[in-house]
């Protein structure tokens, strides 16, 4: 594992036990604890409901609903209510104590729905060609793009004939602000400095993804990119509302969710 995956591990453990549910959806008048955990649900159940509106309206439903896998699953926003889609669902995240919190937090669905502790840049705990359906939102963003790719690859390789990819990155950073204070920012020396105990406070880093890099991926693992629609995952506002818009209404980022199928 590279040094800035461990980084990436580590700060998301911080967040976690910090504030897990705040750290997943940062709406600013919820830190300090104060998320409803009902609203909290909610949000997650909107936000799959849209998702599969979009994809039966545009015939994009993959072939079988055996085996899903929800990456990047925090405390199980989005994996209930994916379960309740699918024969089995698994959660997979880089933080034991998000993995934990979904255990207890989803132990009504323990016969449809398990999580998984995954510290590696890869998904080899799951078997190739062996799930239906795999999302991913709000995750693969704070991921340094040298081991996102990996997890993208991964998602090819882990879909069954028929499967259906969906996940979302931001492809373009559009904010209007100097190269001083961006670079500033990719080197997050800060959060470096927390992860080796020098410091308290971690920060989440936001990444932008190539999609040519993602289009030869696709193609390498006969997968095909049925839609790559423009949304507002990035906005701070997001809370799980999720809206697909035209490419001049982004702000600060360009994110799109693409839908792949193999």
């Amino acid at each position: 594992m590279s040094f800035n995956y461990k980084i990436n591990a580590r700060t998301w453990e911080g967040l976690a036990q910090e504030d897990a549910l705040w750290s997943i959806l940062t709406d600013d008048e919820k830190a300090g604890g104060n998320w409803d955990i009902e609203a909290f649900f909610n949000a997650g159940a909107k936000e799959i409901n849209t998702i599969f509106a979009y994809l039966e309206k545009h015939h994009y439903l993959p072939k079988q609903f055996d085996q899903a896998l929800d990456f990047g699953c925090g405390v199980g926003r989005l994996s209930r209510f994916i379960a309740q889609r699918f024969e089995h669902t698994i959660g997979v995240d880089v933080a034991a104590t998000m993995v934990q919190q979904a255990s207890k937090l989803n132990a009504d669905l323990k016969d449809k729905l398990s999580f998984q502790h995954n510290l590696e840049p890869n998904l080899d705990f799951v078997a190739d060609d062996s799930i239906s359906f795999i999302y991913s939102s709000i995750v693969l963003q704070h991921i340094p793009p040298q081991q996102g790719m990996l997890f993208i690859e991964g998602f090819f390789k882990k879909l069954e004939k028929g499967g259906l990819a969906v996940f979302q990155v931001p492809t373009k950073d559009i904010r209007q602000i100097g190269m001083v204070k961006k670079l500033r920012e990719k080197l997050k020396i800060r959060q470096k400095l927390a992860v080796m105990g020098l410091v308290k406070g971690f920060q989440m880093e936001m990444n932008v993804y190539k999609v040519a890099e993602i289009n030869q991926l696709a193609v390498k693992n006969n997968c095909s990119i049925l839609a790559a629609p423009y949304t507002n995952h990035t906005l701070p506002a997001f809370n799980g509302n999720l809206q697909f818009l035209n490419k001049a209404a982004c702000e600060d980022y360009e994110s799109q969710l693409f839908i792949v199928k193999k």
